[in-house]
């Protein structure tokens, strides 16, 4: 009995992941003053940002927000 993925079928399930559109279109023209740092978005809206990952985490958990932030570090 071949127990392996039956290779025609295939499903989906749902997500919990945000849509990130909106975080996304805004790393792709990010402002001067966030380049060479982390930064926390939600949407476009930039909620911390930091020279380290480590502070940008620690600024976070003294906000109180709706969603987790997308997390990056802007070249």
């Amino acid at each position: 009995m071949n127990r392996g993925l039956n290779r025609w079928t295939a499903t989906t399930r749902p997500t919990d992941e945000p849509d990130r559109t909106e975080e996304l279109a805004w790393l792709r023209h990010p402002p001067e003053s966030a380049r060479g740092k982390w930064v926390a978005l939600l949407g476009r809206e930039m909620v911390a940002s930091a020279e380290t990952l480590a502070e940008v985490m620690r600024r976070l958990e003294s906000l109180n927000l709706p969603t987790v932030p997308l997390v990056h570090r802007v070249e």
